[in-house]
């Protein structure tokens, strides 16, 4: 006569797993245990998502005269495949699409002007000469009369550097 294995499984609760800043688990978990290959255990795996569980891990399988047992792969397997909960993720949207492209596009500038003290282009859009020359002393220096002669002088730098 075969004995049904126990399964220790820990669940976690929650839409997903949330750690604290020493790396420790915040979410609410609990330690279920279910005897291998019942009714039980097959609606259990079933209704993972159902019941509110982010996550299961198997801690350990106890054999006949419950003594703990190494874990079988086709446990590590059946509760891998059982637990994949998430949901699947929606296509980007054109827009979101040029946010990211946009946002890794300022990621680069600033990485390749911004480590030298340079001005950020992006943010001098914002400004009139004067809000400008205000901002960044170095400016005044310059003395430009409009700011197209400020973008001209940019330009002509930037090439200048090239």
């Amino acid at each position: 006569m075969a004995t049904k294995r126990i399964v220790h499984l820990r669940v976690y609760r929650g839409t997903e797993m949330n750690y604290s800043r020493d790396g420790k688990v915040k979410n609410v978990n609990q330690l279920v245990k279910l005897p291998y290959g019942s009714r039980e255990w097959h609606n259990f795996l079933k209704h993972l998502l159902a019941n509110g569980f982010c996550t299961v891990e198997v801690e350990k399988v106890f054999g006949a005269k419950d003594k703990e047992i190494n874990i079988p792969e086709e446990i590590k397997k059946e509760v891998a495949e059982a637990s994949h909960l998430e949901v699947e993720e929606q296509p980007l949207s054109d827009s979101q699409k040029e946010v990211i492209k946009l946002r890794k596009e300022n990621e680069e500038l600033k990485s390749n002007g911004g480590s030298d003290g340079g001005v950020d282009l992006i943010d001098l859009s914002h400004y009139s000469l004067e809000g400008l020359e205000a901002k960044f002393p170095e400016i005044a220096k310059l003395k430009l009369t409009t700011t197209e002669s400020f973008i001209e002088k940019i330009n002509e730098l930037a090439e200048g550097s090239n």
